[in-house]
């Protein structure tokens, strides 16, 4: 029985192989064959996001396996006809491999190369806000289209590594030293382009004369003391806040090498002044030690006797010393005669301030001075009214972004200022947004209806004033008041803050621009001439006040 059908499948298969041509596969092979026309259609987004949609097709594809391209060692993702992927790149070139696979695991490729590209960021706009109390901060804003961050630069340090800051966001920089130094803020977006821009910021150095109250804390003041004998000084942070001296500050740092007679000078811009019945000096000082302080007075405007004051330190840290010219000053020696060490009474203005440590003993160390004045003086207090006409004021006005200011008998007797006088003269480089400000020892008080300053000014070309009051004695908003010169010489101008009053700029948010009414007191008068333009030029300002 096997033998028969071992036999029948024998004769089968002959016949089999017998029916065919030589020329002809057999069928089965026939019908075994990869996909064709493999392709894919590619929609790159225009938002920055990086993502691909990649949408496959061929003919006689089963399964489409997908290699983005953008990593080492890819896996493939899968899909199936008719369906599509979706994949974030980074910004770059990349090859894309499709590949279709057939019903019978046969397979065609597809290679396609795309490109991802991010849209730079555009129109970039930086704002430097330079205080006007210390001009060694800065505040840096930043604003462009299609940027996601900004790197900023201040221009201090070698191999600086950026600030970052974010859209709406504002940083604050303090630089050491006077100097100019440049901003450099970059703008980023999704991709590799960037857009950036510089700015220069001049920190002035400090060449504002002494006066008193000296309390060292202005960094415009040039706290020149002159030292003799081996002594040596410097300003720094108040090492002990303590006793009478408890606030963070910055004060004067004498330190003694241990010989007699050392000591050190300051040349005051503003003679001390004993002409009437205020004839006394307070110091704070710190000493660990108990020590005799010698408080001299020369440079006599008009030649007056060299005097001097002694008052003890208990050596129990910060302790406010009193030298009272009235009853305690004796002349000092000069040349060995003139009557030294008998009583003096001074009765004029004397420009140079001298103070002896231990002055004939040798005692050294490190001792700290602080808030020198002239109490319950007369007035010198800077406050409106602003005549620049008083010798007992100091008209500081700091200026800033290129601006430089002197006081200087009025160059011109016309108009609404026609009376020989003292005025302020500002001078513009020619840069936006110069100006200075006068820090008012008494505010500004806007809490009642008088809203209105009004100011003489001079200038010889149509120029807008933009008068801006800070320093917000109980924190209230900074605001402004624009009006605009004709460019005739001496016109007085009004600034209505009841009416006329905007929000200031601070930090490009907080409602700049809009309406607002100052109802508080200010101790900052900002002037900027032709604030945002670049006119240049000298203009002159006086008898600046607030008006019933």
């Amino acid at each position: 029985m096997k033998i028969i059908k071992s036999l029948v499948f024998v004769i089968v298969a002959t016949f089999i192989f017998s029916g065919c041509n030589e020329d002809e596969d057999p069928i089965v092979f026939q019908e075994i064959a990869p996909p064709t026309e493999v392709t894919a259609n590619f929609n790159v987004t225009q938002d920055d996001t990086g993502l691909v949609t990649i949408t496959p097709s061929g003919v006689s594809v089963s399964s489409f396996q997908i290699y983005f391209g953008d990593v080492e060692n890819e896996e493939p993702t899968i899909i199936l006809p008719g369906g599509t992927a979706e994949h974030i790149y980074s910004e770059g070139t990349y090859t894309v491999k499709v590949v279709g696979v057939g019903t019978t695991g046969l397979i065609s490729e597809f290679l396609q190369e795309v490109t991802v590209s991010f849209r730079a960021p555009e129109n970039l706009l930086v704002t430097i806000d330079q205080s006007v109390i210390n001009p060694a901060i800065i505040t840096v804003g930043a604003s462009a289209d299609f940027a996601t961050l900004f790197d900023v630069y201040f221009g201090d340090v070698v191999d600086e590594t950026p600030t970052i800051i974010m859209p709406g966001e504002t940083v604050e920089h303090t630089y050491q030293s006077p100097g100019d130094y440049t901003v450099r803020v970059i703008a980023r977006g999704g991709g590799i382009a960037t857009i950036e821009s510089t700015q220069v910021v001049t920190v002035p150095i400090a060449n504002d004369p002494i006066v008193l109250p000296i309390t060292f804390d202005s960094p415009t003041v040039n706290y020149q003391f002159v030292t003799f004998n081996g002594a040596s000084f410097e300003v720094l942070d108040n090492p002990e806040l303590s006793g009478v001296n408890s606030q963070a500050s910055k004060v004067g740092a004498i330190t003694n090498a241990g010989v007699n007679f050392e000591g050190g000078s300051f040349n005051l811009g503003t003679p001390v002044d004993f002409s009437g019945t205020n004839k006394t000096i307070t110091m704070k000082f710190w000493s660990n030690v108990t020590v005799p302080i010698l408080l001299k007075f020369e440079g006599g405007v008009s030649g007056e006797r060299q005097n001097e004051v002694v008052a003890n330190h208990g050596g129990t840290g910060w302790e406010e010393l009193s030298f009272d010219f009235a009853t305690d000053a004796t002349k000092s020696f000069i040349d060995g005669s003139q009557g030294v060490g008998e009583p003096f009474v001074p009765t004029g203005q004397y420009a140079t301030m001298v103070i002896f440590v231990d002055g004939p003993g040798t005692t050294s160390g490190t001792f700290y001075i602080d808030d020198i004045e002239q109490p319950g003086g007369e007035q010198t207090l800077l406050e409106l009214p602003i005549t620049f006409d008083s010798s007992l004021v100091t008209y500081d006005f700091g200026t800033f972004n290129g601006a430089s200011y002197e006081v200087l008998d009025n160059p011109d007797l016309s108009g609404v200022n026609s009376q020989a006088s003292k005025v302020g003269a500002i001078t513009n480089a020619g840069v936006n947004f110069e100006g200075g400000a006068f820090n008012l020892e008494t505010p500004v008080d806007f809490g009642g209806t008088n809203k209105t300053i009004t100011i003489k000014f001079w200038a010889n070309v149509a120029v807008p004033i933009l008068l801006k009051f800070e320093g917000g004695v109980s924190g209230e908003r900074q605001n402004e008041v624009i009006a605009n010169h004709g460019g005739t010489g001496w016109e007085e101008l009004s600034f209505d803050f009841a009416t006329d009053a905007t929000k200031s700029f601070i930090d490009g948010s907080q409602g700049v621009g809009e309406p607002f009414v100052p109802t508080g007191q200010y101790t900052t008068m900002v002037i900027f001439v032709d604030g945002p333009g670049t006119t240049s030029g000298v203009f002159y300002i006086d008898d600046l006040k607030q008006i019933d």
